[in-house]
């Protein structure tokens, strides 16, 4: 017998086969599936088109724009628990991070860079079609495939809203059969992936003891609560209060459970899913549950018109007030937990010291506090998209047989309404304001969003060429409210559901209400793409023009075209080249609305009573920005050259892109002169740039039929600079965390990266050296040419040898701010990447991602403070303080030791300075390398066999084991290198401070097909 071949060629979603005999010269003999079992099946798939869905069209896979594209298969082989950590390492130059480990810490996707300085830089979400604002509701397992677009080719096209990149989503809504069923389910454990070492009860009480030494209330205080010093060894067998254990160490359970009814015909496919997520948070008193309902139709009308539907409405409620990461250090809760005291004196008492030993330290039993602070917010969202598509018989045209034309209209309405609760109880800094009474706030914001598009497709095929134009319109308006309430001075042991609950309680206070203009964007645009047969070449035009109400009369239009050629160049038969190349232009206008004009806020509680006839009058006042008529555009140019090589001998697939993106005329806000009666004015300054390789590698080596084993890998390299920042050159930026104390920390400047930490260069401490001593008087004096910096660190109670010691960077004998400081961090990473390893045997798989950031830094503001007693007592203080390592002027004996042999001795084996400073500087030491190699998943799955499901009545099911966040190689000391608390504007990158800290996940999953 001949033999037998089995051909099976793909085009989107379906299947097509035959078979043909190897001398059957084209004669297609029968196919007896007992004889197909025994034979082998060969499949060629290098002449396979890839379908990537760009504006408002679709395209093969000469497509000329640089992407990136991750399919179904490896997010389900994943198990991640969400969307976003799913695609974490999977894309070049798709960056991916939250801001810190919070259960309602929102995904932030930057591509290439962000070339923006303090606008947003995020970029547009398309599901199936149809815009939205966030996929991190998505549960992974509806995703058909997942496409950044990276380049002008394809972002142009969507004008403002894609300046910073488009990401394509593609849910798997196609019924195959009639009926299908898919059921997902997920339980799972958190636990606190790390915790910081902290001193031990005696090391704790004995740093107490020195610093009480300073003054002689505070010595009596100390002996008065803890005891003499010969008392203090006692402490030594105390076991240390774990408040991060006790805070954050909660197991923490999770479910998820997912049901998709997915109904197909000949002239309609419905889908219908449902999910319910609920999620304990590892922070004490946390949580998160979700219901999401979402519908979609697809359906034929009639042989020409087609209509489609997306809808979903998603319910969330967040439980608990985390750590206050974008606070600043006067409400983080996270220093409570770590540097509160660890010796509990009074457990049973009437809690008078520790009432004494808080007001003190500034700081409250962690556990109280994070009761007290209480946060409920609820979210409600609804989402509505329809399209009609009228096909070229509604317009008489079937005549013309080389022509398709087609016109699709779209609508869509997206609304939110977020409710915030807020309650502080009388332990919290924001109730001790209003003399440690309770306060409560209940804020309502609503946001809307209404959206039309209209679009004439038209292609046209001439023998080996295919020319397609496409026009449009699209129009965009949203809205944004609240309303705010507050009453205060509520009764002290008032419960915060009941405060909440019963506003009248406390003290009404003016409520606040806010409705922005409406931000309307009016957009046209065209395209017009020229391909040949067998997708070996394309060439494509387009062009957008947008209309924004954010800029004054003459300057609301922005103007962006682009352009992109690929060519495929074939070696062989079954190993192909592919260059690209595309130039275009792209806009921002994401700034918030009326900057251009003069415009009045209401006057304030606070603002002096104006009265008329004895009555209090009610006035408006300018605002603190100043209006800036001139303002415009801020306009990226893209430019992107790029070439794949699809080698199947090799069982190879590699692309190469090189970027240069350049971006104008930034959306910058100033400072001003106060003399103009405004702090600060919106201005279009400067220029920056994103420079940047990236590299893909796909590798399946063919083994036999029991075997599969794919692998996977990106790296990115950008280089981001300030090249332009008009006249002021460079302008000094605050992080904020640290309140007044730190002025700032952060430089922008010409010729530098977005990101330079700014700050001291930290020279170890004082040496004995460095000093005089006066035998007589028992002082030291700083010799001649030594500089001081004590003054900067309002050291009253103690300056001399083992002091925190700063560079003289300007030689001028003196430490300041203004002379000494320097850029002593860069957040920007040189390069990150990813790399994945599936392996498939039989019914059993494996999958393992990695991802990774290399010379990045991280400004480790926790650090600063738990290093240091500012002006407090009784704070305690992680383990780079413990005895042997910090300096100490304490003999044996617990006596204060100022003769140098002695000092000397004591401290010989000293590697840091004391911590007694009074105030918190931004110092190198505090910055360290950010750089981490993380085993982000490793999942073990099996799937039934098929005799085994097929008596279940399934049509598949898999079981399947994962861990997240499973190990983090990295040298920095905090929680997690991945992490950037101060994200509120791009200027302050890569700091960590009152961080969430991260969890491990462990997951069991089962997923179920009907």
């Amino acid at each position: 017998m001949n033999k037998l071949f089995l051909v099976i060629s793909f085009f989107m979603c379906f299947l097509t086969a035959f078979a043909a005999s190897d001398d059957s010269l084209g004669v297609e003999p029968s196919v007896d599936d007992s004889l197909i079992a025994d034979e082998e099946i060969v499949c060629d798939m290098t002449n396979i088109p890839e379908v990537l869905v760009i504006g408002y069209g679709a395209t093969s896979n000469v497509f000329a724009g640089a992407y990136s594209t991750v399919k179904s298969e490896s997010l389900k082989e994943n198990g991640a628990v969400s969307l976003s950590q799913a695609l974490v390492g999977k894309m070049a130059g798709v960056q991916i991070s939250a801001a810190d480990g919070a259960l309602d810490a929102e995904p932030k996707m930057v591509i290439r860079g962000g070339g923006s300085i303090t606008q947003d830089n995020s970029p547009l979400y398309i599901v199936d079609g149809f815009p939205v604002n966030s996929i991190s509701d998505i549960p992974p397992s509806e995703i058909k495939s997942i496409s950044v677009l990276k380049d002008a080719s394809a972002m142009a096209i969507y004008g403002a809203r894609g300046a910073n990149g488009v990401v394509v989503v593609t849910t798997d809504s196609k019924a195959y059969d009639k009926v299908n069923v898919l059921y997902s389910s997920r339980y799972g454990v958190r636990r606190l992936a790390k915790k910081l070492k902290t001193l031990s009860s005696g090391d704790y009480v004995k740093m107490q003891y020195e610093l009480a030494q300073y003054s002689a209330s505070n010595a009596e205080r100390f002996t008065q609560k803890y005891g003499l010093w010969d008392d203090l060894d006692i402490y030594d067998d105390v076991p240390a209060a774990d408040w991060q254990e006790r805070v954050f160490g909660e197991t923490a359970f999770f479910t998820s459970q997912s049901v998709v009814l997915k109904i197909g015909g000949k002239k309609a496919d419905y889908r219908v899913g449902y999910t319910f997520d609920s999620n304990d948070g590892i922070m004490l008193g946390s949580g998160a549950k979700r219901h999401r309902l979402a519908f979609s139709l697809k359906s034929d009308l009639h042989k020409n018109i087609s209509f489609e539907l997306n809808s979903n409405y998603t319910n969330r409620e967040n439980m608990g007030a985390g750590t206050a990461a974008a606070g600043s250090s006067s409400t983080s809760r996270l220093k409570h937990s770590v540097i509160f005291s660890p010796v509990d004196l009074n457990p049973y008492g009437n809690g008078d010291e520790d009432d004494e030993e808080e007001a003190y330290s500034s700081l409250y039993d962690p556990l109280t506090v994070t009761k007290d602070d209480y946060k409920r917010v609820e979210k409600n969202e609804m989402l509505i998209n329809a399209a009609l598509t009228f096909k070229k018989g509604v317009f008489s045209v079937e005549d013309y047989k080389n022509l398709d034309l087609k016109v699709r209209s779209e609508a869509g309405v997206w609304r939110n309404d977020t409710k915030t609760f807020r309650a502080y109880g009388s332990s919290t800094s924001q109730a001790r304001q209003y003399g440690a009474l309770p306060l409560a706030s209940i804020n309502d914001r609503e946001r809307s969003k209404f959206r039309m598009a209209n679009v004439l497709t038209a292609d046209f095929n001439f023998s080996v060429y295919n020319f397609s134009v496409l026009f449009g319109q699209e129009l965009v308006d949203e809205r944004d409210g609240f309303t705010y309430n507050e009453a205060r001075y509520f009764p002290q042991y008032i419960s915060p559901e009941q405060a909440l609950s019963s506003m009248s309680l406390g003290k009404a206070q003016p409520v606040s209400t806010y409705e922005s203009p409406a931000d309307r964007l009016l957009s046209f645009f065209a395209r017009a793409n020229l391909t040949k047969s067998r997708d070996d070449m394309e060439a494509s035009l387009a062009f957008r023009a947008d209309r924004s109400n954010k800029f004054a009369l003459g300057n609301q239009w922005g103007y962006f075209p682009s352009a992109s050629f690929a060519k495929r160049v074939s070696l062989d038969d079954r190993n192909s080249l592919k260059f690209r190349l595309s130039y275009g232009l792209a806009g921002n206008n994401r700034i918030a609305d009326g900057l251009y004009r003069v415009e009045f806020e209401a006057g304030q509680a606070t603002d002096p009573s104006v009265f008329f006839d004895e009555v209090q009058q009610t006035f408006l006042h300018a605002g603190s920005v100043l209006y800036n008529p001139d303002l415009k555009w801020e306009t990226s140019v893209l430019r992107n050259v790029g070439v794949d090589a699809d080698l199947a001998l090799l069982n190879l697939v590699v692309g190469l892109d090189f970027y240069m993106n350049t971006t104008m005329d930034l959306l910058m806000m100033s400072e001003i002169p106060v003399v103009s009666g405004y702090k600060t004015i919106m201005q279009n300054v400067g220029e920056t740039s994103n420079r940047g390789v990236e590299l893909n590698l796909r590798y399946s080596p063919r083994l036999n039929y029991d075997w599969d084993v794919q692998f996977s890998a990106n790296v990115a390299m950008n280089r981001n600079r300030v090249e332009k920042l008009g006249d002021i050159k460079e302008s000094l930026v605050s992080s904020g965390w640290a309140g007044s104390e730190i002025s700032s920390d952060f430089l922008l400047k010409e010729g530098e990266p977005i990101g330079c930490m700014y700050g001291f260069v930290t020279d170890g401490f004082y040496e004995l050296d460095d000093f005089d001593y006066d035998a007589e008087k028992k002082t030291y004096g700083l010799k001649d040419g030594v500089p001081s910096n004590a003054e900067l660190l309002a050291s009253s109670s103690y300056f001399g040898p083992g002091f925190l010691k700063f560079k003289d960077l300007n030689g001028d004998g003196e430490i300041t701010e203004e002379g000494d400081r320097t850029v002593i961090g860069k957040a920007k990473p040189k390069c990150i990447g990813g790399f994945n390893f599936f392996l498939k045997y039989r019914d059993w798989d494996l999958s393992a991602s990695f991802n990774w950031s290399y010379g990045n830094d991280v400004y480790n503001a926790n650090k600063i403070e738990f290093t240091s007693s500012n002006k407090y007592l009784y704070r305690n203080m992680t383990s780079e303080m413990e005895k042997g390592r910090r300096w100490t002027n304490l003999d044996s004996d617990g006596n204060v030791v100022t003769d140098p042999a002695k000092l000397a001795e004591i401290n010989a084996g000293a590697s840091i300075w004391s911590p007694f400073i009074g105030r918190y500087v931004f110092h190198s030491w505090a910055v360290e390398d950010g750089s981490f190699l993380r085993f982000g998943n490793l999942t073990v799955g099996y799937n039934l066999p098929y005799e085994l499901i097929k008596r279940l009545k399934m049509s598949s099911c898999r079981v399947y084991m994962s861990v997240e966040n499973l190990w983090c190689w990295t040298k920095y000391s905090g929680y997690d290198p991945d992490v950037d608390t101060r994200a509120a504007t791009p200027l302050t990158p890569g700091v960590d401070y009152s961080a969430y800290p991260h969890s491990r996940t462990y997951m069991a999953s089962l997923n179920i097909a009907f």
